[in-house]
């Protein structure tokens, strides 16, 4: 092998070094309920973002839709990066509506 591949090589080793840490360490996935009603909820840019637990995190079009003006309980799955504080809302639904019963 030649030194530029080596190199390359030992380049791409770095970048997935530092990827790894960032998953280990940096990045928070969590899912859990919470209450949050539209006061909770700001716009920058066309882009929705909400305050949850002491994170900002990118709300989708489709997810800012189904959250009500009153307060009500959200069950919320969210992924949040400490490292780069970016973090945003993977799945959300009204606390009880999966529920169908007997």
């Amino acid at each position: 092998m030649g030194k530029l591949t080596k190199w390359i090589i030992l380049f791409i080793f770095i970048l997935f070094c530092f990827w790894g840490i960032n998953k280990l360490f940096y990045e928070e996935i969590a899912d859990g309920r919470y209450t949050v009603e539209k006061k909770d909820i700001s716009k920058v840019d066309n882009t929705y973002y909400i305050k949850l637990n002491q994170y900002k995190l990118k709300l989708p079009n489709k997810y800012y839709k189904k959250i009500e003006n009153s307060s009500n309980d959200y069950n919320i799955s969210y992924s949040y990066n400490t490292l780069f504080k970016k973090g945003e809302i993977s799945y959300l639904e009204k606390y009880g509506a999966s529920y169908r019963g007997n």
